[in-house]
C-alpha cells in the first residue's frame, strides 16, 4: 500500500513497485544495459544503457520515468546505505520522518517499510567485494574522478578547410556526492579541473591507453 503524505521523505514509492523495480534493475545489470559504479563520478553511480522505447517493449508493467526515479532516488541512494550502514535498523528514522511532516500515523509503516526495501535491496543486488570497492574509493587519499564535459567546435583555416575538434575538461576532487543529488549541492571544495583540446586521432590514441589500462587490469 502507497502512503501518501506531505513529507519530502525520499523512500515513499509502493513496496511491490520498488520490488518489481529492483528485479528489473538486476536484469538490466546482468545484461549489461545498466552499469553500477562506485566512486566515479558520484559515490554511487548508476548509468541506464537502453532507451525508453526499449524499456516500454521490455517492461510493459512499468513506465519508464518512474522505473527512472525510483532507480535514482532510492535504489541508489539504499545501496549506499547498505554499504555504510549494514544494520538495517535506523534508530534515527522516527525523528528525522516526524521533522520532516510525516503522519503519526504512517511513521510506523515507513519504518518498517524501509527496512524492507533494504532487505530486498540486500538480496537482489548483493555483489562481489562490493563493500571493499566502495569503502576503498571513498578513504583513499587519491583523487576522484568527479565530471566529464566536452564541446565540439570547427576551426576554419584561411584556404576554407575545415577542422572539427572536441574542447574535453575532466574535474577530479577529493570527496564526490551521491546519485540524485544536484551538483549545486555537492561539496564544490577540493576540485581540480583540466582542459584540453583533441581530434579524432588524440581520441583514439587516448581510447587505446585506456584499453590497454583495461586490459592490466
Amino acid at each position: 500500500m502507497k502512503i501518501e503524505h506531505k513529507s519530502s521523505y525520499r523512500f515513499k514509492s509502493e513496496y511491490n513497485v520498488f520490488k518489481r523495480c529492483v528485479d528489473i534493475t538486476e536484469i538490466l545489470l546482468e545484461k549489461k544495459q545498466l552499469m553500477l559504479l562506485f566512486g566515479c563520478i558520484k559515490k554511487v553511480k548508476l548509468n541506464l544503457y537502453l532507451s525508453e522505447e526499449q524499456f516500454c517493449k521490455e517492461y510493459p508493467d512499468i513506465k519508464f520515468q518512474e522505473y527512472k526515479n525510483i532507480l535514482f532516488e532510492e535504489i541508489a541512494f539504499i545501496i549506499q546505505q547498505n554499504i555504510v550502514m549494514p544494520d538495517l535498523e535506523e534508530p534515527s528514522l522516527v525523528e528525522v520522518l516526524q521533522e520532516d511532516g510525516a503522519d503519526e500515523s504512517d511513521i510506523g509503516r515507513l519504518v518498517e517499510e524501509k527496512a524492507e526495501k533494504r532487505n530486498y535491496v540486500q538480496e537482489k543486488l548483493l555483489f562481489d567485494n562490493v563493500s571493499l570497492r566502495y569503502l576503498f574509493k571513498e578513504k583513499t587519499m587519491e583523487n576522484k574522478l568527479r565530471n566529464i564535459k566536452y564541446e565540439i567546435n570547427k576551426y576554419v583555416f584561411s584556404d576554407d578547410d575545415e577542422m572539427r575538434y572536441a574542447v574535453v575538461e575532466f574535474a577530479v576532487a577529493d570527496k564526490l556526492g551521491l546519485e540524485g543529488i544536484p551538483a549545486f549541492f555537492d561539496n564544490e571544495k577540493g576540485i581540480e579541473k583540466a582542459k584540453f583540446v583533441c581530434d579524432k586521432q588524440d581520441l583514439d590514441y587516448i581510447i587505446m591507453k585506456l584499453q590497454k589500462i583495461r586490459e592490466k587490469l
